[in-house]
């Protein structure tokens, strides 16, 4: 038997999702803790929300993905030469809803990674998306930066900053979030 290849945890800051798998048998959770900042119009708003995602390995190279809230279906691409990782998706997800909400929704995103040391990572990520919203043509968009510490195999802390790059995106947003692999 083949001994199983080294995989990281991949906790926040990161919107982007990479190729990654945990292998069969293996589990991971996650959980995020976004506090959002926005100021318009004179008053400043803040607020909580905390999100949990349980991977599980159905084989080596396929994961299935509980996640709270739920998020849809995506396609991903990765590549990691080296200490340097490049990772981007595509998701879209149908909302069928009597509320007059937007039906077909997107996002997209890229994020570049630099390894230092083999525990710590610097990470950039961008993203667009859709809103809800029938009524805006504008998108949602964000570019965040952070970083991520391997505190030990399989358990991974990371922190950053979500900055929003368009009239409908929250101004900043604070993230941080723990990841850790289940043998």
């Amino acid at each position: 038997m083949q001994p199983r290849p080294a995989r990281r945890t991949r906790p926040p800051p990161l919107i982007t999702e990479d190729t990654g798998t945990q292998g069969k048998g293996v589990y991971q959770l996650e959980f995020t803790v976004e506090v959002p900042r926005e100021t318009r119009y004179g008053a400043s708003y803040d607020g909580t929300e905390v999100s949990g995602v349980l991977n599980s390995g159905v084989a080596e190279n396929i994961d299935l993905q509980l996640v709270v809230p739920y998020l849809g279906a995506w396609l991903i691409a990765s590549y990691e030469p080296g200490p340097i990782g490049v990772h981007a998706d595509l998701g879209y997800r149908y909302l069928d809803n009597v509320l007059g909400l937007r039906e077909h929704l997107y996002h997209a995103s890229a994020s570049l990674h630099y390894l230092y040391h083999d525990t710590l990572k610097f990470v950039a990520d961008t993203s667009v998306e859709n809103t809800l919203d029938p009524g805006p043509t504008d998108s949602v968009r964000y570019s965040t930066l952070g970083v991520i510490w391997s505190v030990a195999p399989g358990v991974g802390i990371g922190c950053g900053i979500k900055y929003g790059l368009s009239e409908l995106a929250i101004d900043r947003i604070y993230l941080c979030g723990m990841g850790w692999r289940l043998n």
